[in-house]
């Protein structure tokens, strides 16, 4: 008799999946716990009983011990750029009058409106400059999309508009002494 059958082949690819993905969840596992969530935040994030978090975490710790796998730093930004993502903490890319520069939604949010106001007017600035302006509400192209500078800054003008504007709107709430 012949193993090669279509459902022995099926059942050994469902089987390489699943040890795929429990790598990959086990490896999550270990680098949130690393960045300093808890069990109950993980299993939160990852939709999964909380003693199968540590289970998976705790797998994944002994295959570095055991050197079948490397902790590495790449991996834990990696894990941490995800965790911040989800939550909404998304990089925000912003130009400057000194150039482009990079921080997360959070950075914004702690910055003073004099500085929020600075950055939403260079960006407001570099975007009617653009030549392509007239692009930005179109869909961008499937593959390469040669105006993602141009989006990401028009992106960091919209967010930055947004915090100024619910600072404002609380401003105007709260009662002057």
């Amino acid at each position: 008799m012949h193993n090669n059958t279509p459902d022995n082949k099926n059942k050994q690819q469902e089987t390489q999946t699943d040890k795929e993905t429990t790598n990959y969840i086990s490896e999550a596992c270990y680098y949130l716990k690393e960045i300093g969530l808890n069990y109950t935040q993980i299993a939160t994030k990852m939709q999964l009983p909380e003693t199968q978090i540590r289970k998976l975490h705790k797998t994944y710790s002994n295959k570095i011990k055991k050197g079948q796998a490397t902790k590495s730093q790449e991996d834990q930004k990696f894990w941490e750029n995800f965790y911040h993502d989800t939550e909404g903490n998304v990089k925000i890319t912003f130009a400057g009058k000194n150039g482009f520069h990079h921080c997360r939604k959070t950075d914004l949010e702690n910055m003073d409106n004099k500085t929020l106001m600075t950055i939403f007017e260079d960006c407001k600035q570099f975007l009617e400059t653009d030549i392509h302006k007239a692009f930005l509400n179109h869909k961008p192209p499937a593959g390469f999309d040669p105006m993602i500078l141009t989006r990401e800054i028009k992106k960091a003008a919209q967010i930055t508009e947004e915090i100024l504007n619910q600072r404002w709107k609380k401003e105007k709430q709260e009662p002057t002494p």
